[in-house]
């Protein structure tokens, strides 16, 4: 029931995804298979509830197990056994459909990982070259079968042609039979001419099929496979890249990334309101609230769960800090040489004893809702506590002056018009102006600066 309510919001999910790209400038999610995999989902989520809306509580006095006491689920569930049985409701067709883009959801979910992903990879680029392959071969096909029409046209098997064709792939797989070129004439007699004819042709598709196209196929993908077998580790990041840059988070319509299914309707009926043109700072604290908005069941559920462990835990806490006061009486290792000290541990222990359980359950309210506000604080960033400048602003003008002299020299090389250098040649010049390298061989080789050196403690040095 979740999982149907999860894929019923699927069109929510992909509104909002598209919303987000559009109010964010960037490139919105390919159409793939992935996107294929959730709408049959869907479809199939909604066709099972449209049965459901026309069949529950529907009593059919056609069906013998059917009883009108019996509940609108149990009579839904007669009506979809009974068209089973007579073959007018292929449910099972739905069942396997469900099936098999669930297990090809788990599959798409291997691609993040390093030992799959590159494999995923190399048998997309494989499909790709399979399918350009076979449109060529289902042309030679189409030709053997119009040729054969026109050859064998008086022959039984050759009339038709979706029939000629399977025949044709069914004998470039391996199945093949040369009686259906036998045939006779009007007066009888065996056409052993014609018959002579199609078992050369025979032999000469399967020739060209099984020799030809197959050594064909198989070199097209043993190269490419070979070409990115080398190539593993640069696929499995191309992969992992081209899963989340567009769904980056933004400080503005960063709620909309957060909010996965079925979270994404506590934000639904407030996200119009990022649709008019309003200034940044209200949009990045609107995103703000629209997170905690998210948040907040997630936070309650966890601020529950540490409630009932704290409440299982506190009798057991009590009883064994009970038990370890108690032992501090006769424990070696404590300083209460006195008896008066003794006995004022005594009285602590009694007081624990008597007011412990009243002090535990006021804590525990308390340590609750601590323990749910801080889950809505923020870690203390270093840098911005310091608040210390990591990047001046003369080292941006440098950047940008040497961005524009790399971009001079790479339009003299070649195009005039271009506006893309090369990062290879950019990291040089800044280099140079920069003058990394006199730094770096001062810092080996200059031994009169002394401030490059620390003086240790330990060695004296």
């Amino acid at each position: 029931m979740v999982v149907s309510f999860i894929q019923l919001l699927f069109p929510v999910n992909i509104i909002m995804e598209w919303y987000f790209t559009a109010q964010t400038k960037r490139k919105s999610s390919e159409i793939g298979i992935n996107f294929f995999n959730e709408l049959c989902l869907f479809l199939i989520v909604i066709w099972i509830l449209k049965d459901w809306y026309e069949m529950n509580g529907l009593f059919n006095d056609e069906i013998p197990f059917a009883r009108t006491e019996m509940t609108g689920n149990q009579l839904f569930t007669c009506n979809i056994l009974w068209h089973q049985y007579r073959a007018t409701y292929p449910f099972e067709y739905f069942l396997a459909a469900a099936a098999l883009n669930t297990w090809l959801k788990f599959l798409l979910k291997l691609r993040v990982t390093k030992q799959f992903g590159p494999m995923f990879k190399t048998l997309q680029n494989m499909t790709i070259d399979l399918i350009q392959f076979m449109i060529i071969w289902l042309v030679v096909l189409i030709m053997f079968t119009c040729v054969s029409i026109l050859i064998f046209g008086q022959l039984d098997s050759f009339q038709n042609f979706i029939d000629i064709l399977v025949m044709y792939f069914e004998a470039s797989l391996g199945n093949w039979n040369m009686n259906v070129y036998s045939g006779t004439d009007f007066d009888g007699n065996p056409l052993t001419t014609l018959y002579n004819i199609g078992v050369a042709y025979q032999s000469l598709l399967l020739l060209i099929n099984m020799v030809l196209f197959l050594n064909f196929v198989i070199a097209i993908l043993s190269s490419t496979f070979a070409y990115y077998e080398n190539k593993q580790l640069g696929l499995y990041y191309e992969v992992i890249v081209s899963l989340f840059p567009s769904m980056d988070y933004d400080d503005k319509y960063g709620a909309v990334v957060c909010a996965q299914p079925p979270f994404n309707l506590l934000i639904l009926p407030f996200q119009w309101i990022t649709v008019f043109p309003l200034n940044d700072n209200f949009l990045r604290q609107y995103n703000t609230f629209l997170c905690h908005l998210l948040y907040f069941p997630i936070g309650l559920v966890i601020t529950i769960f540490f409630t009932v462990i704290n409440t299982v835990q506190m009798p057991l806490a009590y009883l064994v800090h009970t038990l370890t006061l108690i032992q501090t009486l006769t424990d070696s290792d404590e300083t209460m040489d006195e008896l008066s000290e003794k006995v004022q541990r005594a009285i602590t222990i009694v007081k624990f004893i008597i007011f412990g359980p009243l002090f535990l359950l006021v804590a525990l309210p308390v340590n609750s809702f601590v323990f749910f506000r801080n889950l809505y604080t923020r870690p203390i960033d270093a840098d911005v506590k310091v608040n210390q400048k990591l990047v001046s602003r003369e080292t941006l003008e440098l950047f940008s002056i040497v961005c524009d002299e790399t971009l001079s020299q790479t339009r003299a090389k070649g195009d005039r018009k271009t506006v893309y250098v090369s990062f290879v040649e950019l990291n040089k010049n800044l280099q140079l102006k920069l003058d990394i390298q006199a730094q770096i061989r001062a810092l080996v080789f200059d031994n009169s600066d002394e401030n490059k050196f620390q003086y240790d403690p330990i060695s004296k040095k």
